[in-house]
């Protein structure tokens, strides 16, 4: 079989870049066909995600010192905060905001922009674990188009896992060459796993964390000065980089007492039926089998199959690496121990090792899905498949075109498109007006005080005016904002109004058919409500859905 061209060192990346590039969108498809059209709006973590990667790339455009002051929960500050920041998904989607102005395009080029560096990254440890492009390519599309990753479309800080595969590369380098530099890489993959992922981060520092004492505790490391001097570096460069991005979390659970009771782990913990879910087209004939699941964290079969292989190889192997060097039997035991762990923490509390880390651990205390911790077992597993093929391609003059069917197979396994996308929600022409309008607080209802969550909508539509909104959605709700959420729901009333008004509100958006939907009220007592509330309420705009109102006599809230 003829050999794979050989290019430059400077372009070596071009093709896996540009093949990454075709499996992301053919995986993906049809998001490309569509960005600025459709998203998993169909959830409110969906329409979320949208919020959130066009206020940071508007941030960013506008005001970047100001990004984690987001326009949402006013008056509370750092409101970015009270969810996952995902800072680089606004830098992904960046281009497309600057010529779009659509949430739509920049959170989908940021979907997108999140698969190709989970691949390249995946890759990239690949690569250097094997020092051979199929093993390497095989390593990125098991990672990169894992069910797990396909689970979490409608969750973009989720798809952030890019920051993984980066880690464990920074540490297998400073492992094998201890320097400041490499210990500079450590604290750089972590940095850039938080920009992405605060969730993943607490990950990546536990697989660091254990990393450094697994390979220390080996011959080789035990008495390595050299190797403990770039371990302390590696904390302090950490350290340094992470705490500015953390602060307002840390910031949160100091004044806000913000924190995941051990009892919501249990909640979303994985079972065993999660480890055989799957959206993959080859594995669907499983999922009515399996009746009910929890969680989506089936790595594939022949991730599973050859990662055992690979497993098997190398624990025979033996030591063959120099006194500093750590061998092959060592990093497959690490990866092995990895799956393990991440197994059993994925069970939540039941296991006891997940109860064990968050009494002990602080950052545990921000963690509730302990099922994701299934993405570090997908991870392990294709490491371990990696070596399996470099063993198989070495083996004999056939073992290469094993090594690229398997890697084909692979692909046509973990392939599930076409995925099923929602069309844009149409954005209401009042929005419109409110964007020209002279700057205030907004608010609007229904406020749902007994389903926070459907505040969503009103989150996503403020993309069209970035005024300051007193709704929000996150993983916290201020508890004065429930409060005013309870205190005003008998408006339209003029009680209702008062709050408004201590409140500073300046603007009001009410959507009279939502009330009928959810058995409120009909729209038109709503609307007959507000018509005797003109002494209060200035009429500015309206169509068919949606009313927008000024609050006459406002003030501004202390």
């Amino acid at each position: 079989m003829p050999r794979l061209p050989v290019f430059p060192a400077g372009l070596r990346w071009l093709p896996v870049c540009l093949l990454g590039a075709a499996l992301v969108i053919l995986n993906t498809w049809p998001l490309a066909a569509g960005l600025d059209r459709q998203a998993r709006a169909d959830s409110f973590d969906g329409q979320y995600g949208l919020w959130q990667a066009a206020w940071v790339a508007h941030a960013l455009e506008s005001d970047p010192l100001n990004v984690y002051n987001a326009n949402i929960f006013y008056p509370h500050h750092s409101t970015l905060a009270f969810s996952e920041p995902t800072l680089l998904a606004g830098v992904l989607g960046l281009p497309a905001y600057l010529v779009t102005r659509s949430p739509y395009a920049t959170h989908n080029l940021a979907v997108l922009g999140f698969f190709l560096l989970a691949f390249l990254s995946a890759y990239a440890l690949g690569r250097h674990l094997t020092r051979q492009e199929i093993p390497a390519i095989a390593l990125g599309i098991s990672y990169a188009f894992s069910p797990f990753m396909f689970a979490r479309t409608a969750q973009l800080p989720m798809m952030g896992i890019f920051g993984l595969p980066l880690t464990a590369l920074a540490l297998q380098r400073l492992v094998e060459s201890p320097s400041l530099r490499t210990a500079a890489g450590v604290a750089v993959a972590l940095l850039l796993q938080a920009l992405a992922c605060g969730y993943y981060t607490v990950f990546a520092l536990l697989l660091v964390g254990f990393g450094v004492l697994y390979f220390g505790a080996l011959p080789s490391h035990r008495r390595n000065a050299r190797y403990w001097r770039a371990v302390v570096a590696a904390a302090v460069m950490s350290i340094v980089c992470l705490v500015p991005l953390f602060w307002p979390h840390l910031q949160l659970a100091r004044e806000q007492g913000f924190s995941r009771p051990v009892d919501e782990a249990v909640k979303l913990a994985a079972d065993w039926r999660a480890w055989f879910a799957s959206s993959a087209r080859a594995h669907r004939w499983m999922l009515p089998r399996l009746g009910h699941w929890n969680e989506v964290l089936f790595p594939g079969f022949i991730p599973v199959a050859l990662g055992s292989v690979g497993a098997v190889v190398c624990l025979r192997g033996g030591a063959d690496a120099s006194e500093r060097t750590p061998s092959l039997r060592a990093v497959a035991g690490f990866y092995i121990l990895c799956a393990v762990l991440s197994i059993w923490l994925a069970f939540g509390p039941a296991g006891g090792l997940y109860t064990l880390l968050y009494n002990t651990v602080p950052v545990f205390a921000f963690i509730r899905s302990a099922g994701r911790f299934g993405l570090v077992a997908a991870l392990a597993f294709g490491a371990l498949m990696a070596l399996a093929l470099s063993y198989i391609a070495q083996r004999s003059a056939t073992g290469r075109t094993v090594a690229i069917v398997a890697t084909v197979l692979l692909a046509a396994e973990l392939y599930s498109a076409p995925r099923g996308f929602t069309p844009a929600l149409p954005v209401s022409p009042v929005y419109r007006v409110l964007a020209k309008a002279a700057r205030g607080p907004v608010v609007e209802f229904p406020m749902f005080p007994r389903r926070l969550e459907l505040n969503a909508t009103y989150v996503l539509m403020s993309t069209a005016h970035w005024q300051p909104l007193v709704n929000g959605y996150g993983a916290f709700w201020p508890a004065d904002l429930q409060q005013l959420a309870a205190a005003t729901a008998s408006f339209p009333s003029p009680e209702s109004l008062e709050h408004l008004r201590k409140w500073g509100v300046r603007y009001v958006v009410v959507h009279p058919p939502l009330y009928e939907r959810h058995g409120l009220a009909s729209a038109a007592d709503v609307i007959s409500r507000l018509d005797a509330l003109q002494g209060h309420l200035t009429y500015l705009a309206s169509d068919q859905a949606v009313r927008l109102y000024q609050l006459n006599d406002g003030m501004p809230r202390p």
